[in-house]
Protein backbone atom coordinates (compact mmCIF):
# COMPACT_ATOMS: atom_id res chain seq x y z
CA UNK A 1 0.00 0.00 0.00
CA UNK A 2 2.83 2.42 0.79
CA UNK A 3 4.39 1.83 -2.62
CA UNK A 4 1.05 2.29 -4.36
CA UNK A 5 0.39 5.52 -2.44
CA UNK A 6 3.85 6.90 -3.23
CA UNK A 7 3.27 6.22 -6.92
CA UNK A 8 -0.20 7.75 -6.71
CA UNK A 9 1.33 10.92 -5.27
CA UNK A 10 3.92 11.07 -8.05
CA UNK A 11 1.32 10.49 -10.79
CA UNK A 12 -0.77 13.35 -9.38
CA UNK A 13 2.34 15.52 -9.13
CA UNK A 14 3.51 14.90 -12.69
CA UNK A 15 0.00 15.67 -13.96
CA UNK A 16 -0.08 18.98 -12.11
CA UNK A 17 3.44 19.88 -13.22
CA UNK A 18 2.68 19.17 -16.88
CA UNK A 19 -0.27 21.53 -16.61
CA UNK A 20 2.12 24.27 -15.49
CA UNK A 21 3.11 25.08 -19.08
CA UNK A 22 6.52 26.48 -18.06
CA UNK A 23 10.09 25.22 -18.43
CA UNK A 24 10.50 24.93 -14.67
CA UNK A 25 7.29 22.90 -14.49
CA UNK A 26 8.62 20.61 -17.22
CA UNK A 27 11.89 20.24 -15.34
CA UNK A 28 9.99 19.24 -12.19
CA UNK A 29 7.80 16.85 -14.20
CA UNK A 30 10.93 15.17 -15.52
CA UNK A 31 12.17 14.70 -11.95
CA UNK A 32 8.81 13.17 -10.96
CA UNK A 33 9.04 10.81 -13.93
CA UNK A 34 12.49 9.69 -12.79
CA UNK A 35 11.17 9.05 -9.27
CA UNK A 36 8.34 6.95 -10.72
CA UNK A 37 10.87 4.94 -12.70
CA UNK A 38 13.07 4.47 -9.63
CA UNK A 39 10.17 2.99 -7.64
CA UNK A 40 9.03 0.81 -10.54
CA UNK A 41 12.57 -0.45 -11.05
CA UNK A 42 12.75 -1.82 -7.49
CA UNK A 43 11.19 -5.21 -6.78
CA UNK A 44 8.51 -6.82 -8.90
CA UNK A 45 5.87 -4.12 -9.11
CA UNK A 46 4.06 -5.90 -11.94
CA UNK A 47 3.49 -9.01 -9.80
CA UNK A 48 2.33 -6.97 -6.81
CA UNK A 49 -0.22 -5.06 -8.89
CA UNK A 50 -1.59 -8.19 -10.57
CA UNK A 51 -1.76 -10.00 -7.23
CA UNK A 52 -3.77 -7.14 -5.70
CA UNK A 53 -6.09 -6.88 -8.72
CA UNK A 54 -6.71 -10.64 -8.59
CA UNK A 55 -7.52 -10.33 -4.89
CA UNK A 56 -9.99 -7.56 -5.68
CA UNK A 57 -11.61 -9.76 -8.32
CA UNK A 58 -11.99 -12.64 -5.86
CA UNK A 59 -13.53 -10.40 -3.21
CA UNK A 60 -15.89 -8.59 -5.58
CA UNK A 61 -17.06 -11.88 -7.10
CA UNK A 62 -18.36 -12.96 -3.67
CA UNK A 63 -20.61 -9.88 -3.58
CA UNK A 64 -22.64 -11.12 -6.53
CA UNK A 65 -24.81 -13.19 -4.17
CA UNK A 66 -25.64 -10.17 -2.02
CA UNK A 67 -29.15 -8.92 -2.97
CA UNK A 68 -28.24 -5.36 -1.89
CA UNK A 69 -25.39 -5.06 -4.40
CA UNK A 70 -25.81 -3.16 -7.66
CA UNK A 71 -24.97 -6.00 -10.06
CA UNK A 72 -24.59 -3.69 -13.06
CA UNK A 73 -22.04 -1.56 -11.21
CA UNK A 74 -20.29 -4.68 -9.93
CA UNK A 75 -20.05 -6.13 -13.44
CA UNK A 76 -18.55 -2.88 -14.77
CA UNK A 77 -15.93 -2.83 -11.99
CA UNK A 78 -14.99 -6.48 -12.58
CA UNK A 79 -14.67 -5.80 -16.31
CA UNK A 80 -12.50 -2.74 -15.61
CA UNK A 81 -10.20 -4.79 -13.36
CA UNK A 82 -9.93 -7.52 -16.00
CA UNK A 83 -8.84 -4.94 -18.57
CA UNK A 84 -6.30 -3.50 -16.12
CA UNK A 85 -4.78 -6.95 -15.55
CA UNK A 86 -4.53 -7.46 -19.32
CA UNK A 87 -2.86 -4.05 -19.68
CA UNK A 88 -0.24 -4.80 -17.02
CA UNK A 89 0.48 -8.25 -18.44
CA UNK A 90 0.95 -6.81 -21.93
CA UNK A 91 3.75 -4.49 -20.80
CA UNK A 92 6.99 -5.39 -22.57
CA UNK A 93 9.54 -6.52 -19.97
CA UNK A 94 9.87 -4.98 -16.47
CA UNK A 95 7.81 -1.84 -15.93
CA UNK A 96 9.68 1.16 -17.34
CA UNK A 97 12.43 -0.98 -18.88
CA UNK A 98 12.09 0.90 -22.18
CA UNK A 99 13.57 3.95 -20.47
CA UNK A 100 16.79 2.12 -19.53
CA UNK A 101 18.14 2.38 -23.06
CA UNK A 102 17.17 6.06 -23.40
CA UNK A 103 20.48 7.94 -23.42
CA UNK A 104 19.14 11.36 -22.42
CA UNK A 105 17.00 10.03 -19.54
CA UNK A 106 19.85 7.81 -18.36
CA UNK A 107 22.12 10.86 -18.06
CA UNK A 108 19.51 12.70 -15.98
CA UNK A 109 18.78 9.63 -13.82
CA UNK A 110 22.45 9.12 -13.03
CA UNK A 111 22.81 12.69 -11.77
CA UNK A 112 19.39 13.26 -10.17
CA UNK A 113 20.35 11.52 -6.92
CA UNK A 114 23.12 14.06 -6.32
CA UNK A 115 22.04 17.34 -4.67
CA UNK A 116 22.30 19.96 -7.42
CA UNK A 117 23.55 17.28 -9.78
CA UNK A 118 21.40 18.44 -12.69
CA UNK A 119 22.85 21.96 -12.92
CA UNK A 120 23.68 23.52 -16.28
CA UNK A 121 27.34 22.49 -16.22
CA UNK A 122 26.59 18.90 -15.11
CA UNK A 123 24.22 17.85 -17.89
CA UNK A 124 24.46 20.08 -20.97
CA UNK A 125 21.98 17.79 -22.74
CA UNK A 126 19.34 18.66 -20.14
CA UNK A 127 19.87 22.37 -20.65
CA UNK A 128 19.62 21.84 -24.40
CA UNK A 129 16.29 20.04 -23.88
CA UNK A 130 15.02 22.78 -21.57
CA UNK A 131 15.90 25.40 -24.21
CA UNK A 132 13.39 23.87 -26.61
CA UNK A 133 9.78 25.03 -26.71
CA UNK A 134 7.53 24.06 -23.82
CA UNK A 135 5.24 22.35 -26.33
CA UNK A 136 8.10 20.06 -27.43
CA UNK A 137 9.02 19.30 -23.83
CA UNK A 138 5.42 18.41 -22.96
CA UNK A 139 5.24 16.15 -26.01
CA UNK A 140 8.34 14.26 -24.83
CA UNK A 141 7.07 14.05 -21.26
CA UNK A 142 3.70 12.71 -22.39
CA UNK A 143 5.42 10.04 -24.46
CA UNK A 144 7.62 8.93 -21.56
CA UNK A 145 4.80 9.07 -19.00
CA UNK A 146 2.57 6.99 -21.28
CA UNK A 147 4.77 3.98 -20.49
CA UNK A 148 3.46 4.05 -16.92
CA UNK A 149 -0.19 4.71 -17.82
CA UNK A 150 -1.35 1.09 -17.16
CA UNK A 151 0.29 1.27 -13.74
CA UNK A 152 -1.33 4.62 -12.93
CA UNK A 153 -4.78 3.33 -13.88
CA UNK A 154 -4.38 0.09 -11.93
CA UNK A 155 -3.20 1.87 -8.78
CA UNK A 156 -6.03 4.40 -9.04
CA UNK A 157 -8.63 1.59 -9.11
CA UNK A 158 -6.94 -0.41 -6.34
CA UNK A 159 -6.71 2.52 -3.93
CA UNK A 160 -10.16 3.86 -4.80
CA UNK A 161 -11.78 0.49 -4.17
CA UNK A 162 -9.98 0.05 -0.86
CA UNK A 163 -10.78 3.59 0.32
CA UNK A 164 -14.46 3.14 -0.52
CA UNK A 165 -14.63 -0.20 1.31
CA UNK A 166 -15.27 1.41 4.71
CA UNK A 167 -17.48 4.18 6.03
CA UNK A 168 -15.98 6.89 8.20
CA UNK A 169 -16.84 6.77 11.90
CA UNK A 170 -16.74 9.79 14.20
CA UNK A 171 -14.19 9.48 16.98
CA UNK A 172 -12.51 11.71 19.57
CA UNK A 173 -8.85 11.74 20.54
CA UNK A 174 -8.92 12.68 24.25
CA UNK A 175 -5.77 14.58 25.12
CA UNK A 176 -4.62 14.14 21.54
CA UNK A 177 -4.39 10.33 21.61
CA UNK A 178 -6.72 7.62 20.28
CA UNK A 179 -6.38 3.84 20.16
CA UNK A 180 -8.68 1.26 18.65
CA UNK A 181 -8.63 -2.52 18.71
CA UNK A 182 -9.17 -3.97 15.25
CA UNK A 183 -11.49 -6.81 14.37
CA UNK A 184 -9.22 -9.84 13.94
CA UNK A 185 -11.48 -11.19 11.19
CA UNK A 186 -10.90 -8.13 9.00
CA UNK A 187 -7.85 -7.31 6.93
CA UNK A 188 -7.13 -3.60 7.29
CA UNK A 189 -4.96 -2.35 4.44
CA UNK A 190 -5.35 1.37 4.87
CA UNK A 191 -6.27 3.74 7.70
CA UNK A 192 -7.79 7.10 6.83
CA UNK A 193 -8.15 10.04 9.21
CA UNK A 194 -10.27 13.10 8.44
CA UNK A 195 -10.13 16.21 10.60
CA UNK A 196 -11.98 19.55 10.46
CA UNK A 197 -9.96 22.22 8.70
CA UNK A 198 -10.07 24.50 11.73
CA UNK A 199 -8.21 21.95 13.90
CA UNK A 200 -4.63 23.21 14.28
CA UNK A 201 -3.07 19.77 14.68
CA UNK A 202 -2.09 16.93 12.40
CA UNK A 203 -2.37 13.15 12.91
CA UNK A 204 0.48 10.70 13.28
CA UNK A 205 -0.85 7.22 12.54
CA UNK A 206 0.61 3.87 13.51
CA UNK A 207 -0.88 0.43 13.49
CA UNK A 208 -0.51 -3.30 13.21
CA UNK A 209 -2.71 -6.33 12.75
CA UNK A 210 -4.66 -5.83 15.95
CA UNK A 211 -4.57 -2.13 16.83
CA UNK A 212 -4.43 1.33 15.33
CA UNK A 213 -3.22 4.44 17.14
CA UNK A 214 -3.69 8.09 16.18
CA UNK A 215 -1.72 10.84 17.91
CA UNK A 216 -2.40 14.50 17.15
CA UNK A 217 0.55 16.88 17.14
CA UNK A 218 0.76 20.66 17.34
CA UNK A 219 3.55 22.61 15.67
CA UNK A 220 2.94 26.31 16.02
CA UNK A 221 6.64 26.97 15.45
CA UNK A 222 8.03 25.05 12.47
CA UNK A 223 11.57 25.49 13.81
CA UNK A 224 10.67 23.60 16.99
CA UNK A 225 9.77 19.96 17.55
CA UNK A 226 6.07 19.11 17.30
CA UNK A 227 4.31 18.30 20.58
CA UNK A 228 1.29 16.12 21.29
CA UNK A 229 -1.75 18.32 21.81
CA UNK A 230 -3.58 18.18 25.13
CA UNK A 231 -6.89 19.07 23.50
CA UNK A 232 -9.68 16.65 22.62
CA UNK A 233 -9.70 16.38 18.84
CA UNK A 234 -12.83 15.29 16.94
CA UNK A 235 -12.05 13.33 13.78
CA UNK A 236 -13.31 10.67 11.42
CA UNK A 237 -11.67 7.26 11.13
CA UNK A 238 -11.92 4.72 8.31
CA UNK A 239 -10.27 1.30 8.58
CA UNK A 240 -10.27 0.18 4.95
CA UNK A 241 -9.59 -3.20 3.44
CA UNK A 242 -11.09 -5.89 1.26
Amino acid sequence: MRTFMRLECLFHRIGAEMNGQTRWACRNALQSLIEIYSIADRGDLRTEIIKELDRHTGFLATLDKNPKVDRELLARLLDEIEQLVDGIQELDGPIGSRLKSHEFLTQVMNRSGIPGGTCDFDIPALQFWLARSVADQLKDLSQWAQIFEPVAKAIEVILRTIRESSKAHKETADGGIFQKQLDKSLQVQLVRVGIPQEVLAYPEISGGKFRVSVRFLEQNNLAAKAQQTQLSIPFELSCCGI
